[in-house]
């Protein structure tokens, strides 16, 4: 398997397939929890590493795009992104320069080659990224996406370890906690629901992946 390979996207699986079914699923249930309001965020996160969140956050965004909704795709995650490398794009720029520059956020915006789906890549890794998601920059960025697309999703870090899945599902409209099967105990996703509960974020669900 190429390295390129090893992150299937929903638009390189069959759509009959009980994979793609679930991502629908999961779309399905985000519209009847929030509505059909446009410029809604969505925040995916995870209790802890390697349970899924990215390739997540990635087949909901073109499940999204598929249903004809401009969709916007921000790779929030600036300790070990990995967006760019799903959709094969260079990486550099992205939500990094663009809270550097958010008058100008849209020229790091990219296409990934499925119609209605952009990527904000997160543009390289930060030594402090929880205070770049806290500034007034993210926020005025969210806002102006709000205006610009129908739909957006955010992958976030995860939230054990780190406050940037915390800030960025507060300033969300809707998060749904992916928690990897056998990966994670009752007790982590107990206290990883608690951190979200903290902040005031809406948890609409879980997804156990794999």
């Amino acid at each position: 398997m190429r390295q390129t390979d090893q992150w299937p996207r929903i638009g390189e699986i069959d759509p009959a397939s009980a994979v793609s079914e679930a991502y629908r699923a999961l779309r399905t249930h985000i519209r009847f929890a929030l509505g059909d309001a446009d410029g809604q965020a969505i925040c995916i996160t995870s209790c802890a590493a390697s349970e899924g969140r990215s390739l997540t956050a990635a087949n909901l965004a073109i499940a999204m795009a598929r249903e004809g909704r401009n969709t916007l795709l921000i790779d929030a995650d600036m300790r070990k992104p990995v967006l760019h490398r799903i959709f094969r794009t260079d990486g550099f720029g992205g939500l990094v320069r663009a809270l550097e520059r958010p008058h100008a956020w849209k020229q790091e915006v990219v296409p990934t080659g499925f119609d209605r789906l952009s990527l904000l890549s997160a543009g390289g890794h930060q030594k402090e990224p929880a205070d770049l998601l806290a500034g007034g920059a993210f926020r005025e960025l969210l806002a102006e996406a709000r205006e610009t697309f129908d739909a957006i999703i955010l992958d976030t870090p995860p939230l054990l370890p780190y406050a940037d899945g915390r800030i960025a599902a507060a300033r969300s409209d809707g998060v749904i906690l992916v928690v990897g099967a056998g990966k994670v105990k009752r007790r982590q996703a107990k206290l990883a629901l608690g951190h979200l509960h903290q902040v005031g974020a809406n948890v609409l669900g879980m997804v156990v992946n794999g």
